[in-house]
């Protein structure tokens, strides 16, 4: 009798062992589905993170490549047009030591010529003086006093004795009003209309 009862306890304490070996099996087996689960879950969003972060970086890539080419683009441009505007000054430097200056010098005056009227002074370039002094005698302005200056090597100026005012009319000061016209008139001349946008 005792045999059987020891049979019958190792059988139930066997049955129990089994019983909590296949539920600690089961729940082994939920939580690995259930981490498996949540890894994969967790793999797909730092993936799609992952994703969305560089496809955000090249496009800020782009963008910035975008923008360098524009900036470098408008550097040559800006330089091409600054050669040009460079030229028409040593142009300007080129035509006051030339012969043809004093023909110049005469437009120059003629167009000053309603101004000159009363007691005024004109002043000249240095070397042009009595050039200038012969343009107001031909012209019937004789007696206007005629000075000199370095300031004015291109052109003439015309100012009242106590110097309250005074007219210029030079060459860099004519292509000074009209420069920034000729730079856009240059760039679209060279690069076509588009070429003066942010310009």
């Amino acid at each position: 009798m005792g045999s059987a009862l020891l049979e019958t306890m190792t059988a139930q304490v066997t049955e129990e062992c089994e019983g909590n070996r296949a539920a600690a099996q089961q729940e082994a087996d939920a939580i690995k589905a259930d981490a498996e689960s949540k890894s994969a879950t967790q793999r797909e969003a730092v993936q799609s993170a992952t994703d969305a972060e560089m496809k955000r970086l090249d496009e800020r890539w782009r963008q910035m490549a975008h923008a360098e080419a524009s900036r470098a683009d408008l550097v040559v441009k800006n330089d091409a047009v600054k050669a040009i505007m460079q030229k028409v000054e040593s142009e300007i430097h080129r035509i006051v030591g030339s012969d043809e200056f004093p023909a110049v010098l005469d437009a120059l005056l003629a167009s000053l010529a309603t101004e000159i009227q009363g007691d005024v002074v004109l002043i000249g370039p240095e070397g042009h003086v009595d050039h200038i002094k012969s343009w107001l005698s031909s012209n019937g302005h004789s007696g206007i006093t005629v000075e000199a200056s370095a300031d004015f090597w291109d052109g003439v100026a015309l100012q009242d004795p106590a110097q309250t005012y005074r007219i210029s009319n030079t060459l860099t000061g004519r292509y000074g009003r009209v420069e920034q016209d000729a730079r856009r008139l240059c760039m679209v001349n060279l690069f076509g209309d588009s070429a003066t946008e942010g310009v």
